[in-house]
């Protein structure tokens, strides 16, 4: 099978959507498919970040008019223009990798809260056209994609997706990653906290430190932020004083090298206000560290509260200074909670992923 995936960022490996498309292509191919990414990395050079997001779907059209394969899985808002104007032509499969939709619900909230007047040009854009061309993306695809059931739901019940072209198929880890031990005994000490991602509101950086700056002044627990995007001096800046010195931040980091980062943690903290599949909850489960995220995305499709996660509700400090308190006290909980979510990484591998994912492909097709 001939497969064009598009994504409308660079093409970066170690990030989010990007990494996701890489790792399907990677995965399609050793499973024997062609597999083909048209990304941002193949528009002319001299569009700036504006332009190559505004007339993406533009090149995409123009890429699938000469493509010669079977099937374009492209991500949410690029085949827009396409769906509209085709007649024939590959099965299009319209991926979502968190659905607009939701995540603009989130930036909405988040502006109420902090009193935010968000920008003209943002809500147009973001609030308006990029909501529609999702839309019909996802209306006019053969097969709509989606990382967890609440999108799906969600685009069935509002966007007038067919629920019988509306499917659910996760994302999954390297496998470097299911090759790692299961945790080791609790050393003792504080308790060892990790956020991996951006330290930004959506991803709840305003949560962790009201949640967490008491008990890291008090010696309690350490905390370590990977991936946060932004100076130390900037993440630091939003602890006490006495807390500071407990916090550790790794601006960036190489994938291959998240296993030893996180090897010395036991928990990690995922309390994002939004989310489609986050591949840093499977990456810091499969690495031994037990979930203390909320309950958006695909968390409540992957975890079990109490189980192999805790799981708290969006944006409640309070809650998550709870959940990290208990575990603080509770160890036998904290052990049996690292060794449970460990085992539940294992099932989420890219080749079944590529399986279920061509299968799908074979059921859109005529």
């Amino acid at each position: 099978m001939r497969v064009l995936l598009t994504i409308h960022h660079h093409l970066d490996p170690n990030s989010g959507a990007p990494g996701v498309t890489w790792q399907l292509a990677q995965a399609l191919r050793a499973a024997g498919h062609e597999a083909a990414i048209f990304s941002w990395d193949d528009l002319p050079a001299r569009l700036g970040p504006r332009a190559r997001e505004a007339l993406f779907p533009e090149f995409v059209a123009a890429r699938i008019a000469r493509a010669r394969v079977d099937v374009v899985d492209a991500a949410s808002c690029d085949p827009w223009l396409w769906a509209l104007v085709r007649r024939g032509g590959p099965v299009l499969v319209t991926r979502s990798h968190g659905l607009e939709h939701t995540f603009w619900d989130a930036r909405r909230e988040q502006a109420r809260v902090d009193g935010e007047a968000i920008p003209l040009l943002e809500r147009l854009y973001h609030g308006g056209v990029r909501l529609r061309e999702s839309a019909i993306s996802l209306r006019h695809a053969d097969a709509a994609l989606f990382l967890n059931r609440a999108d799906r739901d969600r685009a069935v019940r509002d966007l007038g997706v067919a629920g019988d072209r509306a499917h659910v198929v996760a994302n999954a880890v390297a496998d470097g990653f299911l090759a790692l031990p299961a945790p080791r005994p609790d050393a003792g000490g504080p308790l060892r906290l990790a956020q991996v991602g951006s330290w930004a509101a959506r991803k709840g950086s305003r949560v962790i430190a009201a949640a967490l700056g008491q008990s890291l002044a008090e010696g309690r627990v350490t905390l370590a932020l990977l991936g946060a995007g932004v100076p130390a001096h900037q993440v630091l800046a939003a602890f006490p004083a006495a807390a500071r010195e407990r916090v550790l931040v790794v601006p960036q980091y190489e994938r291959s090298e998240l296993p030893a980062l996180l090897a010395s943690n036991e928990v990690l903290l995922l309390p994002s206000l939004a989310e489609g599949f986050s591949l840093a909850l499977l990456e810091g489960m499969a690495c031994g560290l037990a979930p203390v995220a909320t309950s958006v995305g695909s968390a409540p499709d992957v975890l079990t509260d109490g189980s192999d996660a805790l799981l708290v509700a969006p944006g409640d400090a309070r809650a998550l200074a709870a959940a990290v308190d208990r575990l603080e006290r509770d160890r036998d909980l904290l052990a049996r909670l690292r060794t449970a979510a460990h085992r539940t990484a294992q099932r989420f591998s890219w080749e079944r992923v590529a399986a279920d994912t061509v299968a799908l492909y074979k059921r859109a097709s005529p």
